[in-house]
């Protein structure tokens, strides 16, 4: 297997004919290429291109991704074993020869779960890389939940929580244009700010992503104040990622988030998406207990998203 570096012209021509998820989109990485020294285009070839993959250069380190919750391989359907495995070769004989080391985060499995499956066996099978480590990231099965029903697979707190949302007198809003997208993230960056959780993006960070990211915008208010907030991303046809959500400090005792799981988990389900990404409970492989057991009331499933690194030879 052949590894070739191009430019993200020949990328963009192979990728439209072969996309996976949104974050390895060429668009999105030029959006975001000043995130890091260099933006390196990868193909993988043989008769013919095996698939591709890009990172971003900081330091003597090669990332994938630089700017992103996940990167990892763009493969064809069908991809087979043998060419997943000659694909992590080729990439670890380049990052060994490079004199650089390199670090690897894979999308949670049910984004694709055979071609994934075949990349974390490949990766933990190869003699030249290491599980950095792996978080617990947590989704909404949409599918069981159109069989079951959403209230059936709450946990008794989370059923209380959301019928004293419900009489609260609380809405749901999804909203549009510039005015609601500030809207949206006013109330999550105050829900960062009291929770002490970074913000990674800058409001205009949001406005330049939406540009080639499909997004929602949604609130939740109580008469005509704005009590809780999301940000989604459109990530695969039928896997949508919540980015940013979160309830205002001051109104917690209305329980807001509960509502807005619950009217989240309604809209998606109404139009056909398979599942809900609300994103890891951890850090570094550090789970956040707290979280962790909140994402497990509402209904969510838990799965692994893992890091490997490659390291240079010394």
């Amino acid at each position: 297997m052949n590894l070739e570096i191009v430019g993200a012209g020949p990328y963009r021509e192979w990728f439209c004919s072969c996309p996976f998820h949104v974050y390895g989109s060429p668009d999105f990485l030029e959006l975001n290429a000043h995130k890091c020294e260099e933006v390196r285009y990868m193909l993988f070839h043989d008769s013919k291109v095996r698939a591709g993959l890009a990172v971003g250069l900081k330091g003597h380190e090669l990332c994938s991704p630089f700017s992103a919750p996940f990167g990892g391989w763009v493969f064809p359907p069908s991809t087979s074993v043998k060419t997943v495995y000659e694909t992590v070769d080729a990439l670890c004989q380049f990052v060994l020869s490079s004199g650089m080391g390199m670090c690897l985060t894979l999308p949670p499995a049910f984004y694709s779960p055979d071609t994934i499956g075949k990349t974390v066996t490949a990766l933990m099978g190869h003699p030249d890389v290491e599980m950095a480590h792996t978080d617990v990231n947590y989704h909404f099965d949409l599918e069981t939940i159109g069989r079951e029903g959403y209230e059936a697979l709450l946990q008794r707190n989370a059923k209380k929580n959301l019928a004293h949302a419900r009489r609260c007198g609380l809405t749901f809003e999804q909203v549009h244009g510039a005015r609601g997208v500030e809207e949206a993230y006013r109330l999550i960056a105050a829900n960062r700010h009291y929770k002490g959780y970074p913000l990674k993006m800058s409001l205009q960070d949001v406005i330049d992503t939406i540009h080639v990211v499909e997004a929602d915008f949604f609130v939740v208010r109580q008469k005509d104040e704005t009590v809780a907030a999301a940000q989604v991303f459109h990530v695969l046809e039928d896997v949508v990622q919540v980015i940013y959500w979160g309830g205002h400090p001051r109104h917690e005792d209305v329980r807001p988030v509960n509502f807005l799981a619950a009217e989240l988990v309604a809209f998606y389900l109404a139009r056909g998406v398979r599942i809900i990404d609300v994103g890891p409970s951890s850090e570094q492989g550090i789970p956040n207990f707290g979280l962790c057991s909140f994402k497990e009331s509402i209904g969510c499933q838990a799965s692994p998203k893992h890091t490997f690194r490659i390291k240079a030879r010394e």
